[in-house]
């Protein structure tokens, strides 16, 4: 399923943004997903989610923290490629 191969290829996604050396670190994905640079202190409402859209850029909305990982790549490269894109194209909002 696609979705499946997408919930993987998200998981190795963050595991590279921990890298000091990736141009996306864990600090964007959070700006991009919630337009905030850290967790308030009574935490995130709505609680943040995950949905999937069909297309090759990521999009976010950071009204309802919902990240919208695309589902069209058929490799970790490219889907790495594209969110890298989304994210440094969206200028610390989310609608790429």
């Amino acid at each position: 399923m696609v979705q499946e191969v997408a919930v993987t290829y998200w998981r190795d996604f963050v595991e590279d943004c921990e890298d000091p050396v990736n141009t996306v670190q864990l600090r964007d994905v959070l700006i991009f997903s919630t337009a905030l640079e850290r967790e308030p202190p009574m935490g995130f409402h709505p609680t943040p989610t995950i949905e999937f859209v069909d297309g090759l850029l990521p999009k976010a909305s950071t009204c309802m923290n919902v990240l919208y990982l695309p589902t069209s790549h058929d490799s970790y490269d490219k889907f790495s490629e594209w969110m890298k894109e989304g994210i440094i194209g969206a200028h610390g909002f989310g609608l790429a």
